[in-house]
């Protein structure tokens, strides 16, 4: 198994490699996406990001894509289940919009207010996101001096958030290891 697994890795870094070179060598056409970033970084002098560390970052935004989503699936699947109130809920919101959708000419798309009008739905998401902290980190650099209780991070020093430490404070959330999507009510999309 380890062999097949280090297999994969080595062809999918010769992609992410040949991608990077791709980049690297037509810098003048810019996409402003997390490639350009690397890029720019790899051609800056005074950068620490070395080729090899790019690589293995690229690798690991797939991986952790690919592992959060299937765990963002199973988790909804896991706390929908346990709430079935929810689910009534979700169903009902879903009805009206269906019935909202089969009054119109085109009943087969839903448009930007049909979207903005699943309230419910959007607050189940905001819950299953937040319990499930699916970047447990989060790396920032500060733009400018930043003061935080009697502190200075300095502009340009890489900030870790961790969003454990917020979304399950309870000095943040009222009971934050439970499911309440009610807790969103005041979001509005």
């Amino acid at each position: 198994m380890q062999t097949i697994l280090t297999q994969a890795r080595r062809v999918v870094t010769i992609i992410l490699k040949n991608t990077l070179n791709k980049r690297m060598s037509s810098p003048q056409v810019r996409y402003v996406d997390f490639w350009d970033k690397l890029v720019e970084e790899l051609t800056n002098k005074e950068s620490i990001i070395t080729e090899s560390i790019a690589l293995d970052s690229i690798f690991a935004l797939f991986l952790a894509g690919f592992e959060a989503t299937s765990y963002a699936i199973t988790l909804a699947f896991k706390l929908l289940s346990d709430h079935p109130q929810v689910i009534e809920k979700l169903e009902e919101e879903h009805e009206q919009i269906l019935k909202k959708m089969g009054d119109r000419e085109d009943s087969s798309t839903v448009t930007w207010e049909d979207y903005k009008s699943m309230i419910f739905t959007s607050q189940v998401i905001k819950e299953i996101l937040r319990l499930g902290n699916f970047s447990p980190v989060m790396f920032r650099k500060t733009m400018k001096d930043v003061e935080y209780k009697g502190y200075t991070i300095p502009k340009g020093w890489q900030v870790m958030v961790c969003s454990l430490a917020i979304h399950l404070n309870p000095e943040i959330y009222e009971d934050p290891h439970s499911f309440k999507p009610s807790r969103w009510k005041f979001l509005k999309l």
